[in-house]
């Protein structure tokens, strides 16, 4: 599946159409992560509603587990998932060896107990098994859009507070550069085989601006109407994103800049 044709796939859940730059952000995201063929069983910890995964990824996933009571439910819906239950994922209460792959898109960074994760990680892991994720670089703050436009208005302190003030709202625990995860995960009993850098600077830029208070004032009529459930503006919307965003999309997850990056994507295999 090309990256244009899942952003369009992603735009048939209406969630996206009222958070435009989620759908962007994941579109691109997702491309790298196509590329990667995962032996089953597979584990995606952080499942949400599967709607994600689902839109870029081929074969079944056999368990999802999330926090969100309703999102399980959901990520059975989609067809993709085999099962999927609340679970917290400090405990991932499976027994020893039961996954070939664990899948983590964007979600451990938003779990305080880091160590208990990749402890439960390693001991789910089959010998050999690899644990694939994605998080938020360590300069992601320097890339949104907010902090280039205080840099340029050479506003630097500001620009500064503003990022480290994005990612606590965000609750963004864990914040480390390619380095620092690979001796985090060596710790844990996982050899880092990739650490690349995703999701492009100017992805980056669109995405934080599409959520920026800037834009939610310019698209509040639309957010206002969403509760209606309005085809009209749905189908407008849709239409707006696909001739505007998808070729952007497209564009920016073909060319993913090895030396700048917003997120990582990192392939770990347990260490027999």
């Amino acid at each position: 599946m090309t990256t244009k044709t899942c952003y369009l796939k992603m735009l048939e859940n209406r969630c996206f159409l009222y958070r435009p730059g989620h759908a962007i952000c994941k579109a691109i995201e997702a491309y790298p992560l196509s590329q990667i063929k995962l032996a089953r069983p597979v584990l995606d910890i952080g499942c949400g509603d599967g709607w994600t995964v689902s839109c870029w990824y081929k074969d079944k996933i056999d368990m999802g587990i999330d926090l969100h009571e309703a999102n399980p439910e959901l990520a059975i819906k989609t067809g993709f998932y085999e099962d999927a239950r609340v679970e917290d994922a400090t405990v991932l209460n499976f027994p020893d060896g039961s996954f070939n792959s664990i899948l983590s898109i964007c979600a451990i960074e938003h779990i305080p107990d880091l160590e208990k994760v990749l402890k439960r990680v390693h001991a789910l892991l089959r010998n050999n098994g690899v644990f694939v994720f994605t998080v938020p670089n360590k300069n992601l703050g320097d890339m949104l859009f907010t902090t280039v436009v205080l840099k340029k208005l050479k506003l630097n302190r500001l620009a500064e507070k503003y990022a480290g003030s994005k990612n606590r709202r965000s609750q963004h625990f864990h914040m480390y550069n390619g380095e620092e995860w690979k001796n985090i995960l060596l710790k844990a009993g996982l050899a880092t085989e990739r650490c690349s850098k995703i999701f492009p600077r100017r992805g980056v830029i669109l995405w934080s601006f599409l959520n920026s208070v800037l834009f939610k004032t310019i698209f509040l009529p639309f957010r206002i109407v969403r509760g209606l459930k309005i085809r009209l503006v749905d189908n407008f919307l849709r239409s707006i994103y696909s001739k505007v965003f998808a070729p952007f999309v497209e564009k920016t997850a073909l060319n993913q800049d090895s030396l700048q990056g917003g997120y990582l994507l990192i392939i770990a295999r347990k260490k027999s």
